[in-house]
Protein backbone atom coordinates (compact mmCIF):
# COMPACT_ATOMS: atom_id res chain seq x y z
CA UNK A 1 0.00 0.00 0.00
CA UNK A 2 2.69 2.69 1.17
CA UNK A 3 4.90 2.04 -2.46
CA UNK A 4 1.60 2.06 -4.36
CA UNK A 5 0.69 6.03 -2.77
CA UNK A 6 4.46 6.54 -3.40
CA UNK A 7 4.39 5.54 -7.20
CA UNK A 8 0.82 7.26 -7.38
CA UNK A 9 2.34 10.32 -5.80
CA UNK A 10 5.51 9.77 -8.03
CA UNK A 11 3.24 9.95 -11.22
CA UNK A 12 1.36 13.06 -9.98
CA UNK A 13 4.76 15.09 -9.76
CA UNK A 14 5.56 13.89 -12.78
CA UNK A 15 2.45 14.76 -14.78
CA UNK A 16 2.43 18.02 -13.04
CA UNK A 17 6.24 18.90 -14.20
CA UNK A 18 5.29 18.26 -17.80
CA UNK A 19 2.34 19.42 -18.12
CA UNK A 20 3.61 22.93 -20.12
CA UNK A 21 5.28 20.59 -22.47
CA UNK A 22 1.83 18.96 -23.56
CA UNK A 23 0.92 22.59 -25.24
CA UNK A 24 0.45 22.24 -28.79
CA UNK A 25 2.03 24.61 -31.82
CA UNK A 26 -0.50 26.36 -33.53
CA UNK A 27 1.15 23.95 -36.64
CA UNK A 28 -0.61 20.98 -35.09
CA UNK A 29 2.17 19.45 -33.26
CA UNK A 30 2.85 18.04 -30.36
CA UNK A 31 6.55 17.71 -29.58
CA UNK A 32 5.34 16.11 -26.11
CA UNK A 33 4.58 12.79 -28.02
CA UNK A 34 8.31 12.60 -29.86
CA UNK A 35 9.61 9.70 -28.07
CA UNK A 36 12.98 10.19 -26.59
CA UNK A 37 15.08 7.88 -28.88
CA UNK A 38 13.28 9.91 -32.27
CA UNK A 39 14.37 13.70 -30.59
CA UNK A 40 17.05 14.94 -32.42
CA UNK A 41 20.29 16.55 -30.68
CA UNK A 42 19.31 20.37 -31.42
CA UNK A 43 21.80 22.15 -33.89
CA UNK A 44 24.32 25.12 -32.54
CA UNK A 45 22.23 27.79 -33.92
CA UNK A 46 18.62 26.03 -32.60
CA UNK A 47 20.29 25.90 -29.33
CA UNK A 48 21.71 29.67 -29.29
CA UNK A 49 18.04 30.24 -30.67
CA UNK A 50 16.67 29.12 -27.65
CA UNK A 51 19.03 30.39 -25.33
CA UNK A 52 18.87 34.06 -26.12
CA UNK A 53 14.98 34.19 -26.49
CA UNK A 54 14.70 32.90 -22.90
CA UNK A 55 17.37 35.08 -21.88
CA UNK A 56 15.67 37.75 -23.65
CA UNK A 57 12.23 36.87 -22.06
CA UNK A 58 13.27 36.86 -18.92
CA UNK A 59 14.67 39.95 -19.13
CA UNK A 60 11.18 41.56 -20.09
CA UNK A 61 9.19 39.71 -17.65
CA UNK A 62 11.59 41.24 -15.19
CA UNK A 63 11.63 44.79 -16.64
CA UNK A 64 7.56 44.48 -16.98
CA UNK A 65 6.91 43.62 -13.53
CA UNK A 66 9.51 46.14 -12.31
CA UNK A 67 7.58 49.00 -14.31
CA UNK A 68 4.26 48.27 -12.47
CA UNK A 69 5.67 49.45 -9.45
CA UNK A 70 7.33 52.44 -11.13
CA UNK A 71 5.44 53.89 -13.84
CA UNK A 72 2.58 55.58 -12.89
CA UNK A 73 1.33 56.07 -16.73
CA UNK A 74 -1.33 53.51 -16.90
CA UNK A 75 -0.55 52.93 -20.75
CA UNK A 76 3.15 51.86 -19.78
CA UNK A 77 1.78 49.51 -17.04
CA UNK A 78 -1.09 47.80 -19.81
CA UNK A 79 2.00 47.43 -21.90
CA UNK A 80 3.58 45.74 -19.19
CA UNK A 81 1.10 43.29 -17.59
CA UNK A 82 0.47 42.46 -21.59
CA UNK A 83 4.40 41.56 -21.66
CA UNK A 84 4.29 39.74 -18.29
CA UNK A 85 1.58 37.15 -19.62
CA UNK A 86 2.65 37.30 -23.11
CA UNK A 87 6.05 36.79 -22.78
CA UNK A 88 5.91 34.33 -19.70
CA UNK A 89 3.89 32.11 -21.32
CA UNK A 90 6.35 32.03 -24.29
CA UNK A 91 9.28 31.48 -21.58
CA UNK A 92 7.15 28.65 -20.16
CA UNK A 93 6.28 27.11 -23.73
CA UNK A 94 10.59 27.68 -24.63
CA UNK A 95 11.43 26.27 -21.64
CA UNK A 96 9.59 22.77 -22.00
CA UNK A 97 11.05 22.61 -25.85
CA UNK A 98 14.70 23.07 -24.92
CA UNK A 99 14.25 20.77 -21.30
CA UNK A 100 12.40 18.38 -23.90
CA UNK A 101 14.74 18.62 -26.78
CA UNK A 102 17.89 18.05 -23.94
CA UNK A 103 19.02 21.67 -23.08
CA UNK A 104 19.51 23.10 -19.86
CA UNK A 105 17.71 26.64 -20.21
CA UNK A 106 18.71 29.42 -18.83
CA UNK A 107 17.26 30.34 -15.37
CA UNK A 108 18.42 34.54 -15.33
CA UNK A 109 18.88 36.71 -17.74
CA UNK A 110 22.10 37.46 -19.90
CA UNK A 111 25.00 39.71 -18.61
CA UNK A 112 23.69 42.05 -21.27
CA UNK A 113 20.26 42.04 -19.98
CA UNK A 114 20.80 42.23 -16.41
CA UNK A 115 22.81 45.73 -17.02
CA UNK A 116 19.97 47.12 -18.78
CA UNK A 117 17.43 46.03 -15.64
CA UNK A 118 20.12 47.52 -13.74
CA UNK A 119 19.93 50.97 -15.42
CA UNK A 120 16.22 50.93 -15.55
CA UNK A 121 15.80 50.51 -12.28
CA UNK A 122 17.95 53.54 -11.76
CA UNK A 123 15.84 55.50 -13.15
CA UNK A 124 12.39 57.42 -12.37
CA UNK A 125 9.26 59.00 -13.86
CA UNK A 126 9.00 59.36 -17.40
CA UNK A 127 12.68 58.64 -18.20
CA UNK A 128 11.84 55.01 -16.70
CA UNK A 129 8.61 54.99 -19.22
CA UNK A 130 10.89 55.47 -22.12
CA UNK A 131 13.62 53.34 -21.61
CA UNK A 132 11.42 50.30 -20.72
CA UNK A 133 9.38 51.13 -23.86
CA UNK A 134 12.05 51.73 -26.06
CA UNK A 135 14.19 48.90 -24.60
CA UNK A 136 11.92 46.03 -23.51
CA UNK A 137 9.36 46.85 -25.85
CA UNK A 138 10.68 48.32 -29.27
CA UNK A 139 14.04 47.19 -29.28
CA UNK A 140 13.25 43.61 -27.74
CA UNK A 141 10.76 43.11 -29.49
CA UNK A 142 11.66 43.56 -32.65
CA UNK A 143 15.32 41.16 -31.90
CA UNK A 144 13.09 38.94 -30.86
CA UNK A 145 10.97 39.01 -34.09
CA UNK A 146 13.87 39.03 -36.04
CA UNK A 147 14.79 35.33 -34.22
CA UNK A 148 12.04 34.29 -34.63
CA UNK A 149 11.33 34.77 -38.27
CA UNK A 150 14.77 33.09 -38.97
CA UNK A 151 13.90 30.10 -37.01
CA UNK A 152 10.61 29.88 -38.72
CA UNK A 153 12.65 29.81 -41.78
CA UNK A 154 16.20 28.22 -41.15
CA UNK A 155 15.57 25.80 -37.94
CA UNK A 156 17.16 22.86 -38.61
CA UNK A 157 14.73 20.95 -36.15
CA UNK A 158 11.44 20.80 -37.46
CA UNK A 159 9.00 21.08 -34.55
CA UNK A 160 11.07 24.28 -33.72
CA UNK A 161 10.72 26.08 -36.68
CA UNK A 162 6.98 25.01 -36.46
CA UNK A 163 6.61 26.73 -33.13
CA UNK A 164 8.56 29.91 -34.11
CA UNK A 165 6.40 30.39 -37.19
CA UNK A 166 3.27 30.02 -34.79
CA UNK A 167 4.71 32.75 -32.47
CA UNK A 168 5.93 35.52 -35.22
CA UNK A 169 2.75 37.16 -35.42
CA UNK A 170 2.86 37.99 -31.63
CA UNK A 171 6.03 39.65 -31.84
CA UNK A 172 4.77 41.57 -34.35
CA UNK A 173 1.97 42.89 -32.37
CA UNK A 174 3.68 43.58 -29.18
CA UNK A 175 6.43 45.45 -31.23
CA UNK A 176 3.70 47.41 -33.20
CA UNK A 177 2.02 48.40 -29.95
CA UNK A 178 5.40 49.50 -28.29
CA UNK A 179 6.07 51.87 -31.01
CA UNK A 180 2.37 53.70 -30.99
CA UNK A 181 3.54 53.94 -27.14
CA UNK A 182 6.66 55.26 -27.62
CA UNK A 183 4.91 57.80 -30.32
CA UNK A 184 1.89 58.63 -28.68
CA UNK A 185 1.56 61.62 -26.78
CA UNK A 186 -0.64 59.98 -24.62
CA UNK A 187 1.67 57.38 -24.07
CA UNK A 188 4.53 59.34 -23.04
Amino acid sequence: MRYRNLAITGLLCLSTLSSPVLAQTQAGSNIATTKPSQRATLSGSDKSFLEESLVAGLATVEASKLMLTKSSNPKVKEYAQRLIKDVGTLNDELDAIATLKGMTPPTEPGVLQRTQLKALASLEGEEADKMYVQQFGVISQQNSLMGFQNASAKADDAELKAFAKSKVSSFQDRLNLARSLGKSDHGM
